[in-house]
This record gives structure tokens, sequence and C-alpha cells, in this order.
């Protein structure tokens, strides 16, 4: 008799997916925030439609229920945490 697989995904398969994933939109987010950091983009930019009409298509591509961060986050917090990794690696460069 020969070996069918599974039509049902190992549970362990599935939470791998789900964990890879998440990791993905997070970096995801990473990426696009320091592009607009680093591409001195307003932070308003993010809550124009274009901005959004480009989320959507990116969603439409692959990513589900991606829509990256909030103006606010990108001002405050993250712009913060930021900025504290750039001063780490700075850090790293008076060392040596």
């Amino acid at each position: 008799m020969p070996f069918k697989p599974s039509s049902r995904p190992h549970p362990f398969q599935t939470q791998l997916r789900i964990t890879w994933h998440a990791t993905l939109k997070q970096q995801a987010a990473k990426d696009i925030q320091r592009c607009i950091y680093k591409c001195n983009i307003p932070f308003h930019v993010i809550d124009t439609l274009a901005w959004k009409a480009m989320i959507n298509f990116v969603v439409k591509i692959g990513v589900d229920d991606f829509h990256g961060s909030s103006q606010e986050a990108l001002q405050t917090n993250l712009l913060h945490d930021e900025i504290q990794n750039i001063i780490i690696d700075l850090e790293h460069l008076k060392q040596s």
C-alpha cells in the first residue's frame, strides 16, 4: 500500500508556519520604519491614500492583514528604539 501524505498539516508545522509568518511581518514593519527614517519621509505620509494603496497592494501579493506601523508609533517608541539601536552601533565603532 503506497504512502499517502495527510491532507492536514501536523500541529507543529502549523505553529511553525504561524511563528514564521509573525516574524516576517515584524521584519517587514522594521524595514518600512527604517526606510521612512533613512529617506526622511514625513510621518504623515503613512496616513495618505497613496501609502495605504501601496500597502494594500503588498498585502494582495502575499502578506495578509499587514498595514505597517502607525504614525504615532513611528514618531515615538519605534523612533526611540531605532535611535537606541544606532547609539549601540556607534558605541561599537567608538570601541574599535
